[in-house]
């Protein structure tokens, strides 16, 4: 498969792999604009104000990769103080255990705490908002778990093997053969196993399987060699037409 691109990201360097001539990809991406009609679950990104008591913005940008028939969820989180001399954190998470590590990482334990929801109802809506929390990325994760096969028409429409959604605050769109690497997918497939999926995946959409063809039971005796005598006697004097 020969990949043919508009833009530059982790597959650029599997083009010495080998390769089938006949079989070409050509990855332009295309952008459509979903604005208020998002298809996918979100976490909302956390924008502090001075009456709460950490005083952290937590941005979460929500994206959502296909690959090659199935869905997976893709979070950018990222933390921020007032202060202008500090520098945002930031990480692309793929896993519940990711988030969960990376809220632990950056935050005290009272915190981490109020965001896994322990502790007085009302302190706890201080300090940690209920749309960030421990279990609102929970359930977010579980709905890709139960969804990740249901998309696969979106594919087949649109003739392409990837797509990259993404909800950030600013914008919610779409790009059919988007680019990978803004997200970190190499974490999830590496450059050679990428190669691998999408070549046998396109394969699949360029040349599709074409139904069998239903042979009729009197054709496909005589191409066993049976005819209508084959299983009783032939009446004397009669010759077989």
């Amino acid at each position: 498969m020969r990949i043919v691109s508009e833009f530059h990201d982790y597959y650029d360097s599997i083009q010495a792999m080998g390769q089938d001539q006949t079989l070409v990809y050509v990855r332009k991406p295309v952008s459509e604009d979903l604005r208020d009609k998002y298809p996918f679950p979100r976490v909302r990104r956390w924008r502090a104000s001075r009456t709460v008591a950490s005083r952290v913005e937590l941005d979460v940008d929500n994206y959502t990769v296909g690959f090659c028939g199935r869905i997976y969820p893709v979070l950018r989180i990222t933390r921020d103080r007032y202060s202008s001399w500090n520098k945002p954190q930031s990480l692309v998470c793929f896993t519940m255990e990711e988030v969960d590590q990376f809220m632990t990482s950056l935050f005290k334990p009272e915190y981490v705490e109020a965001y896994q929801g322990k502790g007085h109802p009302r302190i706890l809506d201080r300090m940690w908002p209920r749309w960030c929390r421990q279990e609102e990325f929970a359930k977010l994760f579980r709905w890709y778990e139960g969804n990740q096969d249901k998309y696969a028409e979106w594919f087949l429409k649109h003739h392409c093997p990837v797509f990259v959604a993404k909800s950030t605050g600013f914008e919610d769109e779409i790009v059919w053969n988007g680019c990978l690497k803004d997200v970190e997918f190499f974490r999830v497939f590496d450059t050679f196993k990428a190669f691998q999926e999408i070549a046998m995946y396109y394969g699949g959409l360029a040349a599709p399987q074409k139904p069998i063809p239903v042979v009729p039971d009197k054709v496909l005796a005589g191409a066993k060699g049976f005819d209508k005598w084959s299983f009783r006697k032939e009446p004397k004097g009669k010759k077989r037409k």
